[in-house]
């Protein structure tokens, strides 16, 4: 089976300075790549016939591994290869802690865009602990607005909803659209924390009032240069609300394996070794890559959805929600939950905007 692979996502570290709540990256012993491993995977993943390949880079948190970003640029630009015509470079996820005058000349240089991850206002704090305790949002909102003012650059913001937080997800987006930061991403911990109907309908109340009030945006405010809930209804029309990139991603992880899902260092050894495509420096294995784009784990897990919505595919395919931290097999009730949250945050979108784009 000949399968075209187009995206890689590189972990250079699980080395981070925060302690959040729902992180799904395994810190107990710090581990970093070195640059034989890295440049054996470009030099690997660059010979895959695609005629346009992206490349990501995350972390722990990537900024402390600035030397390894800065070799991987010169690797690519020695080659002939960062050329928008052949590479494209994903916005680098960043907790937003760490930002210097070093890091902003490298992001001018070479083109590339910052993300943060921020769970909007200071009930961010609930979620994002530096390692000590302290609270984190102040230093982060502060290099935000650094970014976005010396960059002239729209920053990706990417919030993760919890099972602490869901009651607060209408007031964290207002914060952020009310100072003019418009490119949103969010996404439900599915690995953390444990989710019931009650947190699911709690949520959803909230969606609700983030759609009205953006609609109000929208129609008030000509000028919003970025419409985030217009987009994820046009990738759920063509992908779903989870687009999983299991079996058509290559991810070189920390510990210096290949796996076919970035999220394989959470979960038990069977997944892991299910999802384990190889190492940069011996083989990989293509035709186990491709096997996994069809695989069904919802059906092999002891929850088994009857559900007949066309959404349900993404679900099935969306491994993350079946288990909790360090591996475990959630119960029902949370993978019930879970379910239901992904299919009404479907429904919402779909029936507030198929009228705009019908």
């Amino acid at each position: 089976m000949k399968t075209e692979i187009t995206d890689a996502l590189i972990y250079f570290s699980n080395c981070c300075n925060l302690d959040c709540s729902y992180c799904f990256v395994p810190k107990e012993t710090e581990k970093r790549l070195s640059w034989e491993q890295i440049e054996a995977f470009f030099t690997w993943f660059l010979k895959q016939p695609a005629r346009l390949k992206r490349i990501g880079i995350a972390g722990g948190e990537p900024l402390l591994e600035l030397g390894l970003i800065k070799k991987t640029f010169s690797f690519l630009r020695e080659n002939n290869l960062y050329d928008y015509r052949k590479i494209t470079m994903s916005d680098i996820f960043t907790n937003g802690t760490i930002l210097n005058k070093e890091i902003l000349d490298l992001l001018r240089k070479e083109n590339v865009g910052l993300g943060f991850s921020l769970d909007g206002s200071q009930t961010s704090n609930r979620n994002r602990k530096f390692k000590n305790g302290g609270d984190s949002f102040e230093v982060v909102w502060k290099n935000m607005l650094k970014y976005r003012n010396e960059i002239n650059h729209q920053p990706s913001i990417s919030i993760t909803i919890t099972p602490n937080n869901a009651h607060r997800f209408y007031s964290n987006i207002k914060f952020l659209l009310d100072n003019e930061f418009y490119k949103i991403k969010f996404s439900p911990a599915v690995i953390s924390g444990k989710w019931t109907d009650q947190l699911v309908d709690i949520f959803i109340s909230e969606f609700k009032k983030v759609i009205t009030y953006y609609k109000f945006l929208v129609e008030t405010k000509k000028d919003i240069p970025l419409r985030f809930l217009d987009n994820l209804f046009n990738q759920i029309k063509k992908e779903g609300f989870f687009n999983c990139s299991l079996g058509r991603q290559m991810v070189l992880s920390y510990d210096g394996n290949v796996y076919a899902c970035p999220l394989a260092q959470s979960f038990d050894q069977e997944f892991k070794d299910l999802v384990h495509v190889g190492n940069p420096l011996e083989a990989i294995d293509l035709e186990k890559l491709a096997s996994l784009i069809d695989c069904d784990f919802l059906k092999r897990s002891r929850f088994k959805d009857s559900c007949a919505s066309p959404y349900i595919r993404d679900v099935d395919r969306m491994a993350c929600s079946l288990f909790e931290k360090h591996g475990i097999l959630a119960d029902n009730d949370h993978v019930k939950a879970i379910t239901k949250l992904f299919l009404q945050i479907n429904k919402e979108i779909t029936g507030s905007f198929k009228k705009e784009y019908s």
